[in-house]
């Protein structure tokens, strides 16, 4: 598998910058060599071929609140699109998170 993994990533350094700027459909100018630059340098942390590999071999069958639920309402998922949607709508982006924090905040501070 190590294998399959280093082909990928030696493809998406290749084209970070085209699959980077694809996310970024009405604002490209988001998409600029610091965010490549340093999508680039954490593709060559240590580890990364191990991450990679674990995409394959994650059982995708298990949604996400199913595998976090013993974690109740302290956990709030981002689907991966989310960097890219708070760069295209950062005002109503932080207003779901801020909604969630405060909830999340309020729960925790009713437990004590």
């Amino acid at each position: 598998m190590w294998l399959g993994a280093g082909i990928l990533l030696f493809y998406l350094r290749l084209n970070i910058k085209s699959i980077v700027r694809n996310c970024y459909p009405t604002k490209t100018e988001r998409a600029d060599d610091w965010l490549i630059k340093a999508m680039l340098r954490a593709s060559y942390d240590p580890g990364v071929l191990v991450v990679l590999e674990s995409i394959f071999s994650f059982n995708l069958s298990l949604p996400c609140n199913f595998l976090l639920k013993e974690f109740k309402e302290r956990v709030l998922i981002l689907q991966a699109a989310v960097p890219m949607m708070s760069s295209q709508n950062p005002e109503e982006v932080n207003l779901i998170i801020c909604e969630w924090v405060m909830a999340a905040e309020s729960k925790i501070l009713a437990e004590r």
